[in-house]
């Protein structure tokens, strides 16, 4: 099984955010992960934790924030990428939150 889950890409769900959905998309987010074993990507905890821990992308985003620029979606994909694909292959179902809806 665990060759068959190196060849299979995971399987990631975007939840946007809407008006006043915000305890739906909670809500949501809880049922995928108890019912469906989903990991949560939080785009802004990932951000806070590369950051924290120093990181060439935590550093990058940092100096981009502190000059009041955009993180452009390239680096932020480049970090959900890392995550996604650096851990045990039997971790590949996902839910992608806070990612932005405004792009440089």
């Amino acid at each position: 099984m665990q060759d068959i889950n190196k060849h299979i890409e995971p399987t990631i769900i975007h939840i946007r955010p809407g008006a006043n959905s915000n305890e739906l998309r909670k809500e949501i987010t809880k049922q995928l992960a108890k019912k469906h074993g989903f990991i949560n990507l939080d785009v802004n905890a990932l951000i806070r934790d590369e950051n924290e821990r120093k990181t060439s992308i935590g550093t990058e985003i940092h100096q981009m924030v502190s000059s009041n620029r955009i993180i452009p979606a390239e680096m932020i994909v480049r970090m959900i990428k890392r995550v996604i694909y650096s851990g045990d292959p039997e971790l590949n179902k996902f839910i992608l939150t806070s990612f932005p809806d405004i792009i440089e």
